[in-house]
């Protein structure tokens, strides 16, 4: 989302993330992973995830998701390099709620959903692609 943050927001639309966390851990992966092109909150007690009706992950899905990047290799891609970013991921990993989903939203000004996309695990996202057909085809229709 960082790096088409321009071209979504030269289209008028802002960008929020909400992320799991309190004040402290998000001032830490801010200064570790940022900056970033727009606004981030913490939403520590879930009470968006809640509302907007987002999914946790089961454990037993989990660890089936961890199970195949270790037996594919892959599971180097879930861990940084970076030092200092792997010590944010651990203490995320201990102190935040690893197994709740998330999902992308385009609102109206009045705070209509016009779209939505629920994350289904961990890896299922919006594309890049999809979030700017939506916003198009929005934009269309005014």
């Amino acid at each position: 989302m960082r790096e088409h943050a321009d071209t979504i927001q030269n289209k008028g639309v802002s960008i929020v993330a909400v992320i799991p966390a309190d004040s402290n851990p998000m001032k830490e992966f801010l200064n570790v992973y940022g900056p970033y092109p727009f606004k981030i909150v913490g939403d520590p007690k879930l009470h968006a995830y809640k509302g907007l009706q987002l999914q946790r992950v089961s454990m037993a899905k989990s660890a089936k998701i961890i199970s195949q990047y270790l037996f594919s290799g892959k599971v180097r891609e879930i861990f940084p390099k970076d030092q200092e970013q792997m010590k944010i991921v651990k203490e995320a990993m201990f102190n935040q709620d690893v197994y709740q989903l998330g999902g992308t939203w385009l609102m109206d000004t009045t705070g209509e959903i016009l779209w939505e996309h629920i994350d289904s695990e961990p890896s299922d996202h919006a594309t890049i692609q999809t979030i700017l057909s939506k916003i198009d085809e929005f934009l269309d229709q005014k």
